[in-house]
């Protein structure tokens, strides 16, 4: 089973406000095009349930519902989910263990240091695809984070961190085509991007997902 991480990676930019980028530490070069090239998919009956980290509180959950609805919402259908009942107080351990999971981690600050990061597990292939089997999410509580966070703030948007690692969940990849889509590969801190653009489900649609 192959794994591949795709990190948020913040750069020291102008003043106190960083800019993150969101890309593949190791992923393959991507062309600037539409659409872009995902970098797996599920079967179509598989339905990703999200455990969460017992510590995010019940603003959090609530966002990380709403982030992946507006998914489901654009496939027309319940892909991901994220469990309601059961949470979880395991450090990330970066292997497949068959749970995929919303973990915190404290990696601390810097260049180069991920804000957010989605693991994707692979094994074979379907449909001319790379079958993805598991995608633990992470978030770096070395930074700050805020459920409504407003212009100006120093910390970063829930909801729409969230969004983007949903994305990776479902297999699409970053790309620097158009700034306002949820799946470009920089953003600041404060920035909302928490619905799905018509470039966004553009790439959505090259996975050709289904109900069944």
């Amino acid at each position: 089973m192959k794994a591949k991480r795709i990190v948020s990676l913040l750069l020291v930019m102008f003043l106190l406000f960083p800019t993150v980028l969101l890309e593949g530490a190791h992923a393959e070069t991507i062309a600037l095009r539409a659409p872009i090239a995902p970098h797996g998919r599920w079967i179509n009956g598989a339905r990703p349930n999200y455990i969460v980290h017992s510590d995010f509180g019940a603003q959090t959950m609530a966002d990380f519902n709403s982030a992946m609805a507006t998914w489901n919402n654009r496939l027309g259908f319940t892909k991901i989910t994220r469990n309601p009942t059961t949470r979880h107080s395991r450090s990330f351990t970066g292997r497949s263990d068959g749970i995929n999971s919303v973990y915190r981690v404290q990696w601390g600050t810097g260049p180069n240091i991920p804000v957010a990061f989605a693991e994707v597990f692979y094994l074979g292939t379907t449909g001319g695809q790379r079958r993805i089997v598991e995608v633990d999410i992470g978030f770096n509580m070395s930074y700050g984070f805020h459920n409504n966070s407003s212009p100006g703030s120093s910390n970063f948007d829930v909801w729409t961190v969230m969004a983007h690692e949903a994305g990776h969940v479902l297999g699409l990849s970053d790309h620097r085509v158009s700034r306002d889509a949820v799946m470009f590969a920089q953003i600041d801190p404060a920035e909302r991007r928490r619905q799905p653009t018509a470039l966004d489900v553009m790439h959505l649609d090259v996975l050709n997902y289904r109900a069944s």
